[in-house]
């Protein structure tokens, strides 16, 4: 009887063991799939999430845009691929607002129409083009930084408008750094201007 006891004891520990290694193995191996958002991130000051290129500031004769906000949300994309199946890809999508494009402040030449080979003709400028990258710091929950990723792409950024920017960072983060991250900072660089010319 007392050996019945026991051997029941012994196989409910056994099980017990077992539900919670597997549950702390579930939790670890999974990556967190919900949205990080940050709404209306910093424009200035220290913690400005935005910057110009020497370009856009100095050699551009078209103004840079103004920015009226920023509306950033990240999410963790498992990978596909066996081998990076313990990393995941930053998935994001960014709303940038962008101030109509005060043609007060241009030259003169792009406020008449010019004319390009052939019967081309370009129309007075009314909003302008630029490009513009991104790039993210990951925190943990004292604030140091995990990693720096950076986007895969160049976007477009047009004044007058609401630009929605979505895309994957270059980079891949793993499994153990997704589970200490409390915060991230995103970072619009406008690197160039396409309608200057």
């Amino acid at each position: 009887m007392k050996k019945t006891i026991v051997a029941l004891i012994f196989g409910m520990f056994l099980v017990g063991a077992f539900v919670g290694y597997w549950l702390h193995y579930c939790s670890s191996a999974s990556i967190r799939s919900n949205w990080i958002e940050l709404q209306n991130a910093p424009l200035s000051g220290d913690d400005s999430c935005l910057g110009y290129s020497t370009e856009v500031i100095f050699e551009s004769d078209i103004p840079g845009p103004e920015i009226e906000r920023i509306d950033v949300k990240i999410k963790f994309i498992e990978s596909t691929e066996q081998q990076e199946k313990k990393k995941a890809h930053v998935g994001y999508i960014v709303e940038v607002s962008v101030e109509n494009l005060d043609v007060n402040n241009i030259p003169e030449k792009y406020k008449k129409e010019h004319k390009m080979a052939g019967d081309l003709v370009i129309p007075p400028l009314e909003q302008a083009t630029y490009e513009a990258k991104l790039s993210f710091k990951l925190f943990d929950k004292d604030s140091f930084v995990l990693l720096e990723l950076t986007g895969e792409q160049t976007h477009h950024l047009v004044t007058g408008k609401t630009n929605i920017f979505q895309g994957l960072t270059k980079e891949m983060v793993p499994v153990s750094i997704i589970r200490r991250i409390a915060k991230f900072k995103p970072y619009l660089h406008v690197t160039k201007c396409l309608s200057s010319r």
